[in-house]
């Protein structure tokens, strides 16, 4: 026996589903899309607009240089102090460490199961500013905790090369310089003579280029490489002016055995251009032009890319911003021996005298009308002229002996520099160019849109031009 097929109008009357509930419920299908509409809505402005999502980083690395120094004894005197540290935090659940010679690099993980992060960080980051009795000539100890902060944008502030109205000046003042040192001597002997420039942006210091030029007048001289050698100062160059029989070609591989022999390629000055031998004055701007460097130097890029990197700072979009190819200045203090121990002095005295001027102590306080005023007595060094002026000693008759008197001091760039950041681009000849330049890693704020962080970026930028 078979059931008898049941009709449209039964199955309507007893089919009872989704669809048909909001079918015949209208008010209810209306408010629950209206309910989803907004929680859609709120879901959209609620949820993260950042370019990379937000992780939770449990990883850390503290690294401490000791340069000279085998693997052996790093692994014993720094590595394992900055483990001992690191493992008095109870949050901690592995450390790994690489001794090499010269570096001690430690890497640990925090607990899964932490939610936030920070306060472990910090408290590590405190342990590790206590260690105190590192060896002589290790540290400081460099850590590195910001792994979850991605770079939402890079720049990179490069140097042009010089262009022709800087050429056309420093080859009018190059011209004049070499006639007026050849000005006394014979006609038919300047044929015989050939001047041997170097330029350097005009911005940097003049003291050290000429301090390498006296160095290879010697180096020449020594060798009767060159003879009759004058000098040859100008604003943005230095160089000699000598009689030479040789090849352009010798020259120059004299001047490269030179620098690789009594400089040192890393502690020539990273501003100075490539050597440009001249022999008629006339051809002075023909020679620059097919050697033109760079038209600003690394002192005048960290000054630029300071001022970007302040502006943007101030963006409410940009939480930080970091900059990285930055050639750090330095004072050099360059003594004699024999000069010191005359004065009866050895080089740990001239230290023990900077670090007891170079101190900021507090005096105490003024009461004046009814106020107290903190009064802080400070030989803070403002600059390298200060440093000169500095009392050392006296000598046999009871006159002072200034710093100056017995040291050359100058300011000149860090020497070899660390790490240095270059662009290389094609010009308009189809000719792969490399300058000098300093790159600006910019990170966004948490819970801001990418897209108005970019254009809050150009805005300042191109305020800044």
């Amino acid at each position: 026996m078979t059931d008898k097929p049941k009709t449209d109008e039964e199955l309507i009357a007893k089919t009872h589903n989704t669809a048909r509930y909001f079918v015949e419920s209208r008010q209810v299908a209306w408010v629950l899309l209206v309910i989803t509409l907004a929680w859609g809505i709120f879901s959209y402005g609620a949820m993260d607009k950042r370019k990379d999502p937000i992780f939770s980083n449990l990883f850390a690395v503290a690294a401490c240089q000791w340069p000279g120094a085998s693997a052996e004894k790093v692994e014993q005197l720094l590595t394992r102090k900055i483990e001992e540290k690191i493992s008095q935090n109870m949050k901690v659940v592995r450390i790994n460490s690489v001794s090499r010679s010269n570096v001690a690099i430690v890497t640990f993980k925090l607990d899964d199961r932490l939610k936030n992060t920070a306060p472990e960080f910090d408290d590590i980051a405190l342990r590790l500013q206590d260690i105190h009795d590192l060896p002589q000539g290790a540290g400081p100890i460099r850590y590195f905790k910001d792994y979850d902060d991605v770079t939402n944008l890079m720049l990179t502030i490069a140097s042009p090369r010089s262009n022709e109205v800087n050429i056309s000046l420093r080859a009018d003042a190059v011209r004049k310089t070499i006639n007026q040192t050849r000005a006394h001597i014979p006609p038919h002997l300047n044929n015989k003579r050939i001047a041997i420039i170097v330029c350097y942006p005009y911005a940097t210091p003049s003291s050290m280029p000429q301090r390498e030029r006296v160095l290879f007048e010697r180096y020449a001289g020594d060798r009767n490489f060159l003879t009759d050698i004058r000098p040859i100062t100008g604003n943005g160059f230095v160089g000699v002016d000598a009689i030479c029989t040789h090849s352009d070609a010798e020259i120059l591989a004299f001047i490269e055995h030179f620098v690789k022999e009594s400089l040192k390629e890393s502690f020539l000055h990273p501003d100075l251009w490539l050597p440009v031998l001249i022999h008629n004055p006339s051809e002075a701007k023909t020679k620059l032009t097919a050697i033109a460097g760079d038209k600003y130097s690394y002192k005048q890029l960290d000054e630029y890319t300071d001022l970007i990197k302040r502006t943007l700072q101030s963006i409410p979009e940009v939480s930080r911003v970091t900059r990285s190819g930055v050639l750090n200045q330095q004072v050099n203090l360059e003594f004699s021996q024999e000069r010191l121990a005359s004065y009866g002095l050895v080089p740990g005295d001239v230290q023990q005298r900077l670090t007891a001027r170079n101190i900021q102590l507090p005096a105490g306080t003024l009461e004046t009308a009814g106020k107290n005023l903190p009064v802080i007595a400070t030989g803070e060094f403002k600059n390298e002229k200060e440093i000169g002026s500095v009392l050392i000693t006296n000598s046999a008759n009871g006159s002072p002996v200034y710093l100056k008197d017995i040291v050359d001091i100058s300011r000149d760039y860090e020497s070899p520099p660390r790490f240095l950041s270059y662009l290389t681009w094609k010009d308009d000849k189809g000719n792969w160019q490399r300058t000098r330049s300093i790159v600006l890693s910019v990170f966004m704020r948490n819970k801001k849109h990418i897209d108005e962080f970019g254009k809050a970026v150009n805005q300042s930028l191109d305020g800044l031009k």
